[in-house]
């Protein structure tokens, strides 16, 4: 038995089985991991940008590895920012990086 417009059916599901998963990639992007570099080697420090329930944010998070698995899980400890005030961020952390300066303490 043939049904009418199976064919169609089936592109249109899988175009919109495709655009659900780019969709989900487009979620969650990791930007860099940053190792901590005290006694403390089993943490470190997550910049990603991430989506929920439709909305995006810098996503700056402490995480922590597993003595089990050896993989790192997030904590509680951390900051979502909306993407609209990154540019705000942005003139912080520059004035940050000067104040740093005048106080002469090393940083890498």
């Amino acid at each position: 038995m043939v049904v009418s417009g199976g064919v169609e059916n089936i592109t249109h599901l899988m175009e919109e089985e495709r655009e659900t998963k780019m969709n989900e990639e487009k979620k969650d992007k990791i930007i860099e991991d940053i190792e901590k570099t005290d006694s403390n080697s089993n943490e470190r420090i997550r910049v990603a940008l991430r989506s929920f329930q439709e909305t995006q944010f810098l996503d700056i998070r402490k995480f922590y590895k597993s003595e089990e698995s050896g993989e790192y899980f997030p904590t509680r400890k951390g900051l979502a920012i909306p993407l609209n005030l990154i540019p705000q961020l942005k003139e912080a952390l520059v004035k940050v990086l000067e104040e740093v300066e005048d106080w002469s303490v090393r940083y890498e």
